[in-house]
């Protein structure tokens, strides 16, 4: 699987993201105040934790399609906000659902209100410390996309547009008031995907700024024949640099340079991510609106290439970073372009 790299810069002067050490001093803190009450009862949070423990039902509910000549797309809105497949002159690209997978396997679902591993489920902001619902221990991971049924707001399906919306309230399970949304649009030979958080304002008072981030997490195949008999996918991509993690598996803050297969770890681009798989019969560019994204390689039947906002755990980062206002929505565009080698 070839990867170019170039010179990686020094160290992340942009965010200062919780490390080993410091992590394991906040995590032997007495002192430390978890405000469980304002999000997470225990039941909810024992809830979330079965949710990701057990088999998961899989795509369930209605679908939206979405095709032209060259590409169809589904969105099953009830499972996780997914979008279940998508399909590029014939081949289906996304790892499908089988049973005895779990929430975050297959498809390609959006990662919200946060992207990554949560360190200890612990959020940090405003001076207080929040708990979030600890789904793969030690972390709280992927986002809270998974625990509701997201909304079909939208449907265009003319000749001329093939569009579709989708929201979600997150309130229920955040400490603020917000909603979640997502839209899929293709064009041709093309899929755009538009992610957006924004803070909702509650019938008792105005909105909150609050930290969040964005992500897409798609399943790439590897192979696009199902007996496997073609040439295995190959990832292109060139990195400015490579997120440090730690002992704890968070980032530590600093930039290193990156680093040859396999990974689990964060990159980051200039100016914007771009990147490009190639498989023997077909060729998918990804492109967003964006500088980062999160590579895991170790699958032997998938590769995910995770585009989002910042760096995981970066909700703990210095304030500035990825906050969400009332007039200031975060939002991430996902492109993919299809062209066939046959």
């Amino acid at each position: 699987m070839p990867c170019g790299l170039k010179n990686a810069p020094g160290c992340c002067s942009v965010a200062k993201v919780i490390g080993t050490e410091s992590w394991e001093r906040i995590m032997s803190d007495k002192d430390v105040v978890i405000d469980k009450d304002l999000i997470e009862d225990n039941e909810r949070i024992a809830r979330a934790k079965v949710v990701d423990d057990v088999d998961w039902p899989g795509p369930r509910g209605p679908q939206q399609e979405l095709h032209t000549d060259e590409v169809s797309l589904t969105v099953t809105p009830h499972d996780a906000g997914r979008i279940s497949s998508i399909k590029a002159f014939g081949h289906e690209i996304l790892r499908q659902y089988q049973p005895g997978m779990r929430v975050f396997q297959y498809g390609a679902f959006p990662m919200t209100p946060w992207v990554g591993r949560i360190g200890g489920g612990l959020l940090y902001s405003k001076g207080r410390t929040y708990q979030l619902p600890l789904n793969q221990p030690p972390f709280s991971i992927h986002g809270l996309g998974r625990l509701g049924e997201w909304a079909t707001d939208e449907v265009i399906d003319t000749p001329e547009e093939q569009k579709a919306s989708f929201s979600l309230d997150l309130s229920p399970w955040w400490p603020w008031q917000a909603t979640t949304s997502m839209s899929v649009e293709v064009k041709k030979a093309s899929v755009r995907i538009t992610e957006t958080l924004a803070a909702a304002t509650p019938a008792s008072g105005k909105a909150e700024d609050f930290p969040g981030q964005l992500g897409l997490h798609p399943w790439f195949r590897r192979h696009l024949n199902d007996d496997e008999s073609d040439e295995e996918a190959s990832l292109e991509f060139y990195p400015d640099w490579q997120a440090q993690r730690g002992a704890n598996g968070l980032p530590t803050g600093r930039r290193i340079a990156p680093m040859p297969a396999p990974w689990d770890d964060t990159f980051g681009f200039f100016p914007t991510l771009a990147a490009t798989l190639v498989w023997e019969d077909l060729e998918m560019h990804i492109s967003t609106s964006h500088s980062y994204a999160t590579v895991f390689s170790h699958p032997k039947d998938a590769i995910c290439v995770e585009p989002q906002t910042s760096i995981p755990n970066a909700v703990n980062a210095a304030p500035g970073v990825d906050v969400v206002s009332p007039d200031r929505p975060l939002t991430l565009v996902t492109d993919l372009t299809f062209f066939s080698t046959k």
